[in-house]
């Protein structure tokens, strides 16, 4: 009966079994590593598909102009502030970012003054009274006036 069929080389049966199947696939090239290969990388894809960063867009209730008028008002009203008592009111850091810009560029345009005080850290916010006569009396300063780009926008 064994002389019958054939048997012995497990190579050249997975060989003829292979074209057999006519599917393209070579079942002797494959093995449990790379299925287990091939398996891992549909997993990792997989992963990664459910854990794709989600990148959201979030809509402030305060704006550079909103920060802007704030604290013009309210350097204008105290005279003199601490540089700490500014950012009491923040309601997070992005609006504590808005409010340091327009202090900032408040301050270049000269509505304010910007003092620095005895140990570290320490910075007072004065309001400008003489603002007009500093404006008369440097013209780059005249080029960057608040009330233009009021009327602009």
């Amino acid at each position: 009966r064994m002389m019958m069929v054939k048997r012995g080389n497990l190579q050249n049966e997975l060989a003829t079994i292979g074209e057999e199947s006519g599917e393209g696939t070579e079942i002797q090239a494959i093995t449990m590593f790379k299925l287990m290969k091939a398996f891992e990388k549909v997993m990792q894809r997989v992963h990664d598909r459910q854990n794709r960063p989600v990148h959201t867009v979030v809509r402030y209730n305060y704006s550079m102009e909103s920060s802007r008028e704030h604290m013009l008002s309210f350097v204008q009203i105290e005279k003199t502030v601490a540089f700490e008592k500014v950012f009491e009111l923040c309601q997070d850091r992005v609006h504590a970012l808005f409010l340091f810009l327009s202090l900032l560029e408040l301050s270049q345009q000269r509505f304010m003054t910007l003092l620095v005080g005895e140990g570290r850290n320490n910075f007072i916010v004065e309001w400008n009274d003489n603002r007009d006569e500093e404006i008369a009396t440097s013209p780059e300063i005249s080029e960057m006036n608040f009330d233009e780009d009021v009327k602009a926008e």
